[in-house]
């Protein structure tokens, strides 16, 4: 029974170690490679803009947001003007309000506390409006800018035009994909082109 327990624990020992010789001789996996394209498969066109530097030099975009400061300015001074009216008229009741009737204290603040909460109203009607009015400029230049893409020719069968910053998730972008330029000068001759047939009519 003694020399059972001996033998069955060799060919134990044997087969562990024919099982390590097996795993410790297969080759290692190689590095996945990604596929070539086949032979005459066409692949699809993705192309990128700079969006930074088409903001910054497309003119269409310029006057757009050139607009869009003047406007918030606009607005802002409006804010101001109405916020210094309403503090004179709240100065001018503390000077006045020790000389006052208690009826006349009591409707003053009432009229103070009406104004302060129409100028409140305001400013939440003016955000309001001038974040719709951002989005629907935004709108508006995206859709000039898929107006433009969707005719230029000699771009292929166009798959995407990606919107490339520095502060996005692209790590790398191949510069001959890089169609900036042309769009910048595509949109800014359009731009130009359409100023000077507002001017004839």
């Amino acid at each position: 029974m003694k020399n059972l327990s001996l033998v069955l624990h060799g060919l134990w020992a044997i087969a562990t170690g024919v099982l390590f010789y097996l795993v410790l001789r297969r080759p290692s996996a190689e590095p996945t490679v990604l596929p070539a394209a086949a032979p005459g498969q066409v692949l699809p066109n993705i192309y990128y803009v700079d969006f930074d530097s088409l903001s910054s030099k497309a003119t269409y975009i310029k006057q757009l947001r050139e607009e869009s400061e003047a406007r918030q300015r606009g607005i802002s001074r409006d804010l101001d003007r109405r916020v210094s009216q309403f503090q004179q008229e709240v100065a001018a009741y503390q000077q006045k309000g020790a000389s006052m009737t208690a009826i006349q204290r009591e409707l003053t603040e009432q009229d103070l506390g009406k104004k302060q909460q129409e100028i409140v109203q305001y400013r939440e009607q003016v955000a309001d409006r001038l974040a719709r009015e951002e989005a629907d400029r935004a709108e508006a230049m995206m859709n000039k800018i898929r107006e433009f893409l969707r005719k230029q020719e000699g771009l292929g069968n166009i798959a995407y035009v990606l919107a490339y910053q520095k502060s996005a998730n692209i790590l790398l972008a191949n510069d001959s994909l890089d169609i900036t330029q042309r769009v910048i000068e595509g949109l800014n001759a359009q731009h130009a082109a359409e100023k000077d047939k507002a001017k004839q009519k």
